[in-house]
């Protein structure tokens, strides 16, 4: 029983600490994306 508690808290630890980082790796991967869709939106305000 406490090797399940003990795999269960490590689980739940890896969990907290992987939400935490999602929202820098949403961050990161929307910069990226930024720059292309003012390009866009630069092209049709051009056309």
């Amino acid at each position: 029983v406490r090797f399940l508690i003990r795999s269960l808290s490590e689980v739940h630890a890896r969990l907290a600490s992987i939400a935490s980082l999602l929202p820098i790796f949403a961050r990161l991967a929307r910069k990226p994306r930024m720059p292309t869709n003012n390009a866009r939106l630069a092209r049709m305000n051009s056309l």
